[in-house]
């Protein structure tokens, strides 16, 4: 059975922003980890050697603190209407979100990585047109 297009936004209210807003985060935690790394002297390769499961779990939180309240709120007044009319939350998470992205893309050159705005954007979206309920359990 799959879902009805265009309506994974109205089923999974945390693809609403969040996600996105989370993962620019932590992309942008890990990037500037790397290049504290290279700053002291250490090896890239040396840095995704020593990379564990527990700095793996603090930048997942860290990022996660980093998702502001207004980026929260955004999403669930999207679902209920009474909200619908303050558009202004939506337009600073968006605003956000690049920002971020234009820092993770100077990171990126800092670490001699051929990386722009497009390839961040296409590393943080959450795309699942196509799943179907299998993939959701």
């Amino acid at each position: 059975m799959y879902l009805p297009p265009n309506t994974t936004s109205v089923l999974q209210p945390m693809d609403q922003g969040a996600i996105a807003t989370f993962k620019a985060c932590y992309l942008k935690i890990t990037f500037s980890q790397a290049i504290m790394a290279l700053e002291n002297e250490t090896s890239l390769k040396e840095f995704w050697s020593k990379y564990n499961m527990l700095q793996e779990i603090k930048n997942i939180a860290g990022g996660w603190q980093e998702v502001t309240p207004s980026c929260m709120s955004e999403i669930w007044k999207k679902l209920t209407k009474r909200f619908q009319e303050n558009t202004s939350s939506a337009i600073e998470n968006e605003i956000e979100i690049e920002q971020i992205t234009d820092q993770i893309v100077e990171l990126g050159q800092q670490l001699n990585l051929d990386v722009d705005n497009e390839d961040i954007n296409q590393l943080i979206e959450y795309d699942v047109d196509d799943l179907t309920n299998e993939d959701l359990l």
